[in-house]
């Protein structure tokens, strides 16, 4: 692993920021995607690639089922995981290229 991530995964624990993310997932868990999905605006050069540790069936699972609703999801982990960290930070509609 490399160094920057995992000072960033340890960033993450010290902060409780991961645990305030599962929380808030956990509060969500009825809610369903959008039919369509919203497309998080990709310049050149701003993408970050991170790293973070997910319980393996949790993992398995989700990628299954971002597969089977690639309309709503995209069809990748990280489209499925930036979608929801869309959410999380309130849905900004200046970050989407197109609704």
């Amino acid at each position: 692993m490399a160094a920057g991530t995992a000072e960033g995964l340890a960033r993450l624990y010290e902060t409780g920021a991961l645990d305030e993310l599962v929380q808030w997932w956990n509060q969500r868990k009825g809610e369903a995607l959008p039919e369509q999905r919203h497309v998080i605006r990709g310049e050149a050069g701003r993408k970050r690639n991170t790293g973070v540790y997910v319980d393996a069936d949790v993992l398995e699972r989700a990628r299954v089922q971002a597969q089977a609703e690639k309309l709503r999801t995209g069809g990748t982990m990280s489209q499925l995981v930036e979608l929801l960290l869309w959410q999380y930070v309130g849905s900004p509609v200046d970050l989407l290229a197109r609704q």
